[in-house]
C-alpha cells in the first residue's frame, strides 16, 4: 500500500509549523488506517522536504516498518534545486533515511515533472497527502490532484487542516 505526496515549493512561513504538525498526524493515520508502508515523493524544496523529513521522523519514533521511496525527475535534481546550506542538509538527511530511488530521465526535459507527478500517482495509488491552496489551479500538484481524483484515490490536504 503506498503514498504519495505533492505540495507547493514556495510555503507560507506563517503555516510551516502547522505544515510540520498535520504532515506528521496524517502520515500517522495513513499508516494505522489504511495500512500505508510505502511513501512517495518527488524529492522537491518545499512540501516534498517537509514531508519527507516527517515520514523519516515517523519512521525513527513510531513505525519501524514504514519506507520512503523518492522519485526524481533527474538524477542530479537536488543537486541542482536544493540551493541554500539548510536545504543541502535536509535533502542529504533525506538520502540517507530513503529505501529507493527512482529517476525519469538521465537528462531534463519540458513537461519531466509532470512525468514525474503521474509517476508517484501510479507508485502511491492508495492515497495522495497534498499541500495546495484553493486557489492554485494550475501546476503540479493541481495536475496531481485531479489525476488521483480522476483515478479515484482519496486526496488528504493538509491546507484543510491548518484553516480548521
Amino acid at each position: 500500500m503506498g503514498c504519495f505526496f505533492s505540495g507547493h515549493r514556495e510555503l507560507p512561513a506563517e503555516h510551516i509549523e502547522a505544515i510540520y504538525k498535520f504532515t506528521r498526524k496524517k502520515i500517522i493515520e495513513a499508516v494505522e488506517k489504511y495500512s500505508i508502508y510505502d511513501f512517495y515523493a518527488g524529492g522537491a524544496v518545499g512540501y516534498d522536504m517537509i514531508a519527507s523529513i516527517m515520514v523519516l521522523s515517523v519512521k525513527r519514533n513510531k513505525f519501524k516498518h514504514i519506507n520512503l521511496n523518492l522519485v526524481l525527475p533527474t538524477p542530479d535534481y537536488g543537486a541542482r534545486n536544493w540551493k541554500t546550506v539548510q536545504e543541502r542538509e535536509y535533502y542529504r538527511i533525506i538520502l540517507q533515511g530513503v529505501k529507493r530511488i527512482e529517476t525519469i530521465s538521465p537528462t531534463p526535459y519540458h513537461g519531466i515533472n509532470f512525468v514525474r507527478n503521474n509517476r508517484l500517482i501510479e507508485c502511491g495509488c492508495n492515497l495522495g497527502i497534498v499541500y495546495s491552496e484553493p486557489y492554485h489551479k494550475s501546476g503540479g500538484t493541481y495536475h496531481a490532484i485531479k489525476t488521483a481524483e480522476k483515478n479515484e484515490i482519496p486526496i488528504i490536504n493538509i491546507y484543510n487542516d491548518i484553516l480548521k
